[in-house]
């Protein structure tokens, strides 16, 4: 895969100051196997201002999924965001939350109605997998019980076993906007309005 020239920069904070960091966003076409049809991959890498030092990289893209329900629980086609890889040089430093923060406002812009979905997998980290991290921000699987593990594990403040740090398919959920519900008296008042 190769990307080509940056096409714009992201600030990961709002611009009252110098940001202490910059994403800088490139994309790139990703042909896939036995199709001549090309996915857009979005690559984010992560800069220190001050020292331009390289903090960490994220490479996602929007998607439609169709009948897969490893992800989100629904049985209709939603689109959704794949994070496909994410990794930041620094732990505990607020990188890695910011790059999520990242995603979710990508998967505004792209249509995604904030759906954010990706597969934990200790294959860039064996001793310290990200499964724990994406739990602690919002992500979750279809599997109550490693969730309830997750959660504990957390409490504790204690490593996930190696049986299960095995790739698992996770996903945001998104909040739902509760509807709005009228009073009586301003029901009477659109029923009176349309009345007249």
């Amino acid at each position: 895969m190769t990307f080509q020239k940056c096409s714009s920069i992201l600030f990961s904070k709002p611009l009252n100051s110098m940001p202490e960091r910059i994403i800088l966003k490139s994309i790139t076409k990703k042909t896939l196997p036995d199709d001549d049809f090309q996915i857009p991959y979005f690559r984010y890498q992560m800069l220190e201002t001050k020292t331009g030092n390289y903090l960490g990289e994220m490479i996602g893209t929007p998607e439609t999924i169709c009948k897969n329900t490893d992800f989100y629980p629904d049985k209709t086609p939603y689109k959704s965001y794949y994070i496909e890889f994410l990794q930041t040089n620094i732990e505990r430093s607020g990188h890695g939350k910011a790059f999520i923060e990242l995603a979710q406002n990508e998967s505004k812009k792209y249509g995604c109605g904030g759906k954010i979905h990706l597969i934990a997998t200790r294959l860039y980290a064996p001793k310290n997998p990200p499964h724990l991290f994406y739990k602690k921000c919002g992500f979750i699987s279809n599997n109550k019980k490693i969730n309830r593990y997750f959660d504990a594990c957390l409490k504790l403040k204690k490593k996930i076993k190696t049986k299960y740090s095995g790739n698992l398919y996770m996903y945001m959920p998104v909040k739902k906007v509760p509807a709005r519900t009228m009073s009586k008296l301003t029901a009477l008042f659109v029923y009176l309005k349309n009345l007249i």
